[in-house]
This record gives C-alpha cells, sequence and structure tokens, in this order.
C-alpha cells in the first residue's frame, strides 16, 4: 500500500522550466537572426526577442502551473493540472532524463504516443517516483531515456543550420551574379570653370551628358535620349514604395537599416543571410556580366550596377541624400554598355537641392 509520502504531488521547479525556456529561446533565436540577417542579425533578433518573449512567458506560466501531477488511488490514476485522469492502465512505460540537478518525467500511453509527465523535478525524488510508481504500476519498467532533451535540441539545431546552409547554396547557385563583390569607385567631385545646364528632379540637381537630349517629363520621371549613342535615360526620384509604408518602420527596425541605400548596402555587402542575399538576387536577377560599384562621400552615397539582359545593356545608378525617401535613379539603356565618361557625368553632377530653411 502507498504510504503518506507517496501522496504528496510531484512539482517541477518553475525557475528550471523558465531558465531552459529562455536559454532555448535563445539559442533558436540567435541561430535563425544570423540566418535570416547575416552581419545585422542582433537587430533582428532584438524585434523577434521582444515579439516572441511576451507568448514565451505566458507559455512559460502556463507550463509551470500544470507542471506537477499526484497520484489518485481511488481513481487508479495520474491527476495532472488542466487534463483528464489518466488511468494507470494506460501507461505503458515511463522515461527519465537526468539533467544536472534535475529530472525530465516522460510517459508512454501506447498508441497515445510519449508525452511530458513532469520538466525539471528535483533530482532527489527520484527514489519517492520509482517507489510511487513501483507500487502502483508493479512490473512497469523505469528506463532513462536515450534520446535526451539535449541532444533533441541539438539535433533541431543541426538541422536548422543545415537547412539556411541549403538556402543559401540554393541562391548561390542559382543566381552565380551573387558572387560579384562591389568595386569602390575613386573619382573625385571635378570642379568646372563653366557653368554647365542643370536639370532638376523632386530633391535634385543633375548635369546630362553631352548629347543627351530631353525626351518626356512627366513630373517624376523625365525620359532623356542620346541619338549618336543610342542610349536612353529615365530619371526617376523620391520613389514611393506604398506597399512597404504600413509596416516600414517595423520592417527597417527588424533588418537593421534606416533607408532604401543602406538595405541596398546590406544586401550588397553582405555573403551570409538570406534575407539581404535574396534581396540581391531580384536586383541583379536577368542580368549578364555585371559589373558593381559602390558611391561614397565626397560623392553622394549609391550604387552603380550594370550587366545585359536579353541582348540590351542596362545601367542602373541609385544615389541618396541624407533625408529618409531622398533617392534619385538614373536607369540607362541601350546597345552598347554606357561609357565611363557617361556615368561620371552623372554622379559627379549630381546634387542634393538645399532648401530654404533646411
Amino acid at each position: 500500500m502507498p504510504d503518506q509520502t507517496d501522496v504528496l504531488p510531484f512539482k517541477g521547479s518553475t525557475l528550471r522550466v523558465s531558465v531552459n525556456t529562455f536559454l532555448y529561446l535563445l539559442l533558436f533565436g540567435l541561430l535563425v537572426s544570423y540566418g535570416l540577417m547575416g552581419a545585422n542579425w542582433a537587430s533582428f533578433f532584438a524585434l523577434s526577442l521582444a515579439a516572441v518573449l511576451p507568448v514565451a512567458v505566458v507559455i512559460t506560466l502556463v507550463t509551470a502551473w500544470g507542471n506537477r501531477f499526484s497520484f489518485d488511488d481511488e481513481q487508479g490514476a495520474i491527476v495532472k493540472p488542466g487534463r483528464r485522469p489518466i488511468p494507470f492502465g494506460r501507461i505503458t512505460g515511463i522515461f527519465i532524463n537526468e539533467r544536472l540537478r534535475s529530472l525530465d518525467v516522460f510517459m508512454e500511453q501506447g498508441w497515445r504516443g510519449t508525452t511530458f509527465l513532469i520538466e525539471a523535478l528535483d533530482a532527489s525524488e527520484r527514489r519517492r517516483l520509482e517507489k510511487a510508481l513501483a507500487t502502483r504500476l508493479p512490473g512497469l519498467q523505469v528506463r532513462n531515456k536515450r534520446w535526451t532533451t539535449a541532444v533533441a535540441v541539438a539535433v533541431m539545431l543541426a538541422l536548422l543550420l543545415a537547412g539556411f546552409g541549403a538556402a543559401h547554396g540554393f541562391l548561390y547557385k542559382r543566381f552565380p551574379q551573387l558572387a560579384k563583390t562591389p568595386q569602390a569607385v575613386t573619382w573625385d567631385a571635378e570642379k568646372s570653370k563653366k557653368r554647365p545646364q542643370l536639370e532638376y528632379l523632386e530633391d535634385f540637381e543633375f548635369t546630362l551628358p553631352a548629347g543627351v537630349k530631353l525626351i518626356t517629363d512627366m513630373g517624376s520621371q523625365i525620359f532623356f535620349e542620346d541619338k549618336v549613342k543610342k542610349l536612353k535615360v529615365k530619371v526617376a526620384a523620391n520613389i514611393q514604395r506604398p506597399d512597404l509604408a504600413s509596416f516600414e518602420t517595423l520592417l527597417r527596425r527588424g533588418m537593421g537599416v534606416r533607408d532604401y541605400y543602406e538595405l541596398l548596402d546590406l544586401s550588397y555587402r553582405t555573403r551570409i543571410g538570406i534575407i539581404p542575399v535574396f534581396l540581391r538576387s531580384l536586383e541583379l536577377q536577368g542580368l549578364e556580366n555585371i559589373t558593381v560599384y559602390r558611391v561614397g562621400p565626397p560623392l553622394l552615397r549609391g550604387y552603380i550596377t550594370q550587366g545585359t539582359r536579353e541582348g540590351e545593356e542596362e545601367t542602373h545608378i541609385v544615389l541618396v541624400g541624407e533625408r529618409p525617401h531622398e533617392e534619385i535613379h538614373f536607369f540607362i539603356t541601350g546597345p552598347k554598355r554606357a561609357p565611363e565618361g557617361f556615368i561620371k557625368t552623372l554622379v559627379l553632377s549630381t546634387r542634393v537641392v538645399q532648401h530654404p530653411g533646411i
């Protein structure tokens, strides 16, 4: 017959459950953040942690509340909070996983599978637990669990790491142009004795190369053409992205960027990170014979991308100012690649217009 000590409930440690949950959250959060964002993992991790932590706290509290059980000898069952009594006859196995100074106890119920009976039970309770089980479930063998929690976590982390590795491998194989490393331009701002004719669009002023003539002015976009070099130039500034506006702030904080340029810069300079690498693949998709240049002070910050798409040469120049949404794009297309002098004229002459009071 069971003695009085056997009747006392078995309780898991709430503190240990909380610590274990937090550690697992940190491990998986760090790996996922680095796998998704690469160099900017910290911003993504902080935002994710802020979003997940309240949910994890609630789950931990609920788990801690139910992390106990007792024997009901009148019903012949194990009783756990929030669950129906588990008849002794349904239990087909008990497994114990010992880690440090605590026990995780698992209960097998035939076709119903194996579930947690109790987590983080103090190791000193093992003898009392085994005695109580032997009294009520004679002949049932209590065994150590081979597949420990630590091993399960390690395997899951390894699978997650392998998944990120496979995703990176797929992207780099599918888009070989991702291996292209940006080169820094070494141009210096030129001072011309003769003031060239300036063009204006939104917050920017710029000078067109000789021979380029205006075709159409649509307000937010201007189209030019060099009929001799057979080059077409489309200029657009302060591009609005309404599809991102609703969650732009959250998106920028999660990715650790302030504007479009920093997002573009992250995608070009990082080698690891599913999100930035994927964004770079979108930027370069369909282009062959690619060259990428990074522009920096004393010029405006930006990138120059050149490549061939379906037999036509494309050059994309993006330059940005210091304020949000302050960006200008030059799209140059033609049968031949835009000459360096052509591009240099645009890049060196583009400046932000200083409005009064700014």
